[in-house]
């Protein structure tokens, strides 16, 4: 029997492309799936035109809330859901027409629980392009060393199908408190909870990519390497390899958060932030970094702030000279 898919949309001031998105649905080849519109107290025609959609055909629900955000409303639908499987759909988004019956197909010729499809990527005055993996793959407890390595594709919600019962057993849900990220955190207690994952090269979902729609706070970003590491650690034998490249990652978003956050005038904040993340003090006490990386780490460690914000402001009066006398040097420059 054909496993039903249900496709969570979260609705928020979506008219424009709406209309885009449930076609896109409704015109696949594979047809035995639910939809749940969650219509997050928009103040356009979204509202009015989900209910619409509900009228028309009975696989599709709305269901109405105030605002609550992107999280929300997805824990919203994942509660309705009644699919065998999850898979989160954003309203200016789209599908390929075929996009669901690959995605059965390939859960069903890799026996996983959860699938991590490509993303054709719509960027305005730009050629779309494919973000997807180079081959077919299924992973096993070597998921964890290749996310560890290089953890692109693994998290974003575009994309991806999860069995239900993974998510609903162990009571997964979006960590609304996340202003970004959240998918990403999301997905690694999915796979936490898969006997096998398997990743494929067809790019059937298409992404509307807005740069610059959000600018994410380091700490979601640093919060998620840690929980990374402490899943991957408990899951398998990481190389020495792998774990370095995490601690890597986590020591350039610490640096590059810190510091912008020092030239944006709220470094205060984004230490408060950073500094309550579980178990980063612990990991920077035994990371051993050299430069200014090793050196904001150290201090960061020590919790000496006020030695990092001093750094900062003298690195940046440096720089300050440096380019005067480069404008002085080359006037037309």
């Amino acid at each position: 029997m054909e496993p039903l898919i249900s496709i969570v949309i979260p609705v928020y001031n979506s008219e424009k492309t709406l209309h885009r998105c449930i076609a896109s649905v409704l015109s696949q080849d594979y047809g035995n799936f639910e939809v749940v519109l969650i219509d997050d107290g928009s103040e356009d025609l979204s509202g009015v035109i989900c209910d619409n959609y509900s009228l028309e055909d009975n696989r599709i629900k709305t269901l109405h809330q105030s605002n609550h955000g992107v999280s929300y409303s997805r824990n919203t639908g994942i509660k309705a859901a009644k699919g065998d499987y999850l898979f989160f759909l954003d309203s200016d988004d789209w599908l390929l027409d075929n996009t669901l019956s690959t995605y059965v197909d390939a859960l069903d010729t890799h026996t996983c629980d959860a699938m991590i499809g490509g993303l054709t990527v719509h960027e305005s005055n730009k050629k779309p392009y494919s973000d997807s993996f180079d081959t077919d793959r299924s992973f096993d407890t070597d998921l964890w060393e290749t996310m560890c390595r290089d953890n692109r594709r693994f998290g974003y919600a575009g994309g991806k199908v999860v069995r239900s019962s993974i998510v609903k057993n162990n009571g997964i849900l979006f960590n609304t408190n996340m202003n970004s990220q959240e998918d990403v955190d999301f997905f690694l207690s999915v796979y936490e909870h898969c006997g096998r994952v398997c990743a494929i090269r067809f790019a059937g979902y298409q992404y509307d990519y807005v740069p610059g729609k959000r600018v994410p706070p380091t700490w979601d970003f640093i919060a998620n390497q840690l929980k990374l590491l402490r899943i991957a650690q408990k899951k398998t034998n990481l190389s020495g390899e792998a774990i370095a490249c995490v601690h890597n990652r986590i020591l350039s978003l610490l640096y590059a958060g810190l510091y912008t956050a020092s030239e944006q005038g709220n470094f205060d904040d984004a230490v408060q932030h950073i500094a309550g993340l579980e178990g980063l003090h612990d990991l920077l006490k035994t990371v051993d970094a050299s430069g200014e990386q090793g050196f904001v780490a150290r201090s960061f460690a020590a919790g000496r702030y006020d030695r990092i914000r001093r750094y900062f402001a003298i690195r940046n009066q440096i720089r300050d000279v440096v380019r005067n006398i480069r404008k002085k040097c080359n006037p037309k420059r």
